[in-house]
């Protein structure tokens, strides 16, 4: 097991590394020691830069990726054709799509030359490729300098195409291309989330409950940059866009009283899927996630291989494919798990048991954007063996809150916190981000409130710390539309 541990940490650092290696050996001259003393940023924000009121007589393309840089704006791979300039826009974590669109056009106007009259940018988050969003910028000297126009009016201008536009050679380098060293070792998202679980269940205190707090780490690496060229559509490659992700978290356990689970409600099971979560929850500290992924985009189909510690249970290989076309509003998706559980009594719940587990679903979405509400589906084979189907309902507030619940029912019973066997489970969810929310608190940190009974043995599927549905849900239009107005913030 150690020597397993070492590989995969091995495998963990290398992969992307070689990657990067291979794909900037041509730009080692300019990394330098102040690069990997960079401070690590909490909490990534652009700024919002003035428009300048006259045109640029000359482009200078250098200085308008250091500016965006400056800005919080990761801006790559720009070309110019005509009178358009082309860039790769790839989002932060914390700012709507339309915000960091809107910043983005603001420096390419300060440093484009005259001539050029609209930037078409090609938008990325955590390198799955989203659409082709296409803005005039007259609309945006009008809007800001004149005080003639306004988000409604920049939209109806707007062209936007989930068919991805190719770029010419690129007419300047990319700072991450300068630091590759940098570009690999800033993370991408430091992530901080305050969870409490709960539900009611028999016994002489009538609620089980779980605090837990996990800091975890996510970065992505994106391949693609070399690729674009400027091409007819025709000639797509399926899959020709490649991004690595890396994921660890560390749980810490800071209040939990499911010991009442053993001696109130039930024995526990044989072979527990989660039904001994109470030994879990009695570690201090957890290695919540530890996995590496790789990424593919085709033409609206997206691709995530995930090896790892996949979340706090189990440790196994996952494959998820999702279908998700950009107008339309719904999505469709397949997911396969294959691993097994591991032994929480040892250092961290790192070791691995011998018991094998498997599931297969597949998924389908809808979207309503007008109530910015999403309803999805999965049916299959879940980690007990049991065949079902889950329900899920997602409201999504414009600050960024969500309130979910889901049902499930599948072909096989079990004991529930009440020490009834039946094969129904069902639960509700609260998501608030706290950076946006509280305005002074620096840092990528939520706040998650679950009601969802404990130790449940059906019903039970992996949710890794990457989803390819939670990636394109801020690339997809209900987002791009439903906050839309802040592209002028």
């Amino acid at each position: 097991m150690p020597i397993f541990l070492v590989f995969l940490l091995f495998a963990f650092i290398s992969v992307p590394l070689c990657a990067a290696e291979a794909e900037h050996q041509l730009n080692r001259n300019f990394f330098s020691f102040k690069s990997l003393t960079h401070p690590i940023k909490l909490l990534q924000e652009s700024k919002a830069t003035p428009l300048k009121k006259v045109r640029p007589e000359y482009s200078d393309y250098a200085e308008l990726l250091a500016h965006a840089y400056d800005a919080g704006l990761d801006l790559r791979a720009l070309s110019n054709k005509d009178h358009t300039l082309y860039g790769a826009l790839h989002l932060n974590e914390q700012e709507s799509a339309p915000k960091q669109i809107g910043r983005a056009v603001r420096i390419m106007h300060n440093h484009t030359g005259e001539s050029t009259e609209e930037f078409q940018l090609q938008i990325f988050n955590k390198g799955v490729k989203g659409p082709s969003i296409a803005l005039m910028r007259k609309d945006f000297e009008q809007a800001l300098l004149e005080n003639r126009g306004s988000a409604e009016e920049i939209w109806r201008n707007t062209e936007i195409s989930d068919t991805a536009k190719h770029f010419k050679k690129k007419i300047a380098i990319n700072h991450h291309e300068l630091n590759p060293i940098r570009s690999f070792l800033t993370p991408k998202l430091l992530k901080l989330e305050i969870k409490n679980q709960s539900s009611l269940a028999t016994g002489k205190r009538t609620v089980l409950n779980r605090t837990s707090a996990v800091l975890s780490l996510n970065s992505t690496y994106y391949r693609g940059d070399k690729r674009l060229k400027h091409e007819d559509s025709k000639s797509n490659i399926l899959f020709k866009d490649v991004a690595f992700h890396r994921s660890l978290g560390i749980k810490a356990n800071l209040f939990s009283n499911l010991d009442r689970m053993r001696t109130d409600i039930r024995r526990p099971a044989y072979n527990p899927i989660r039904g001994d979560i109470d030994v879990f929850a009695e570690q201090k500290f957890l290695l919540d996630n530890a996995s590496a992924a790789v990424s593919w985009h085709g033409q609206n189909i997206n691709a995530l291989a995930s090896v790892g510690y996949l979340d706090e249970q189990f440790f196994g290989y996952h494959l998820d494919i999702l279908y998700r076309p950009y107008k339309p509003n719904y999505a469709l998706g397949f997911d396969a798990f294959y691993g097994a559980k591991r032994d929480p009594l040892t250092f961290m719940a790192t070791s691995i048991g011998a018991d094998e587990s498997w599931s297969a679903h597949v998924k389908a979405y809808y979207d309503f954007p007008a109530y910015n509400t999403q309803i999805g589906i999965r049916a299959g084979r879940y980690l007990g063996r049991d065949i079902g189907s889950t329900l899920n309902l997602t409201k999504t507030f414009q600050n960024g809150v969500q309130l979910g619940g889901f049902a499930t029912y599948t072909n096989r019973r079990d004991f529930d916190n009440f020490g009834d066997r039946n094969n129904f489970e069902a639960g509700i969810r609260f998501t608030m981000p706290l950076a946006q929310i509280i305005k002074p608190f620096k840092a990528n940190a939520r706040l998650t409130a679950e009601y969802k009974p404990f130790g449940r043995d059906i019903g039970q599927f992996v949710e890794p710390p990457i989803s390819l549905m939670e990636i394109t849900d801020k690339i997809d239009r209900t987002h791009i539309e439903n906050h839309w107005d802040e592209i002028l913030d």
